[in-house]
């Protein structure tokens, strides 16, 4: 009798041991799961104190570059899918720096940037995945006309965010950049090459360049707010 009730409770004893190594094995799916499921989407942002925004040109033969000061450049994505997030950045055409201070100054008037009537550019893209690179695809909105536009994009990680490269060019004469005399190649090239080199940081939500008094034409946020973010880029800025 003794011996049957040591057995009994044996028994028992081996039924919640299991129970509880049943629960600690399941918590440790449940752990390993958290740490090593798919990400979401988080949110990022550079703006002029984390990169350089630049371009070139050539201008009677010659070339010639510059940057601007100010812009506020957000992104969304999953870093382990990058290929699908959505990216748009706004851009103070006053802040345009040449290294002449007598072209910058043509730069702004209504010939080139008119930043009197549209003293913000925006980009709004998505980025594709082009076999094992990436390509940001979007359309840009400046001086008021807006044209297709695609980067070529890299991503790799960096401390606290990611280090983003973009490459391309653009046609200044689709955006009306460069008119009357101005619009002849023969003064300034047709095609400009612009560059970004970015520390994309997580977002903190500051308002954007739009929200901060440099112009609300169609900044990132209005975009969002009256629904023309659908994450497609076509004809329109927004579309």
């Amino acid at each position: 009798m003794r011996k049957s009730g040591c057995m009994r409770a044996n028994i028992a004893r081996r039924r919640n041991d299991s129970k509880s190594a049943g629960r600690i094995g399941l918590a440790g799916v449940l752990a390993l799961a958290a740490v090593f499921g798919p990400a979401a989407a988080a949110s990022w942002r550079a703006g002029a104190a984390d990169g350089r925004l630049g371009f070139r040109f050539v201008q009677a033969g010659v070339p010639e570059e510059g940057v601007f000061r100010a812009f506020d450049a957000r992104f969304e994505f999953d870093p382990a899918h990058p290929e699908g997030g959505t990216a748009c950045v706004e851009v103070a055409t006053a802040s345009v720096d040449s290294g002449d201070e007598e072209r910058d100054t043509i730069l702004r008037s209504a010939d080139f940037f008119d930043v009197a009537r549209h003293p913000l550019a925006v980009y709004r893209g998505r980025l594709r995945r082009a076999g094992e690179a990436l390509r940001l695809e979007g359309v840009l909105r400046l001086r008021g006309r807006d044209a297709p536009v695609a980067l070529d994009a890299r991503l790799e990680p960096a401390a606290e965010g990611w280090r983003l490269v973009v490459r391309g060019t653009l046609d200044r004469l689709a955006f009306s950049v460069g008119e009357g005399d101005w619009a002849d190649p023969q003064w300034i090239g047709r095609e400009v090459a612009v560059e970004a080199r970015l520390r994309l940081r997580p977002d903190d939500g500051a308002a954007g360049l739009a929200r901060a008094g440099k112009g609300v034409e169609n900044g990132c946020q209005a975009a969002t707010e009256d629904g023309r973010d659908d994450g497609k880029a076509g004809p329109g800025p927004f579309r």
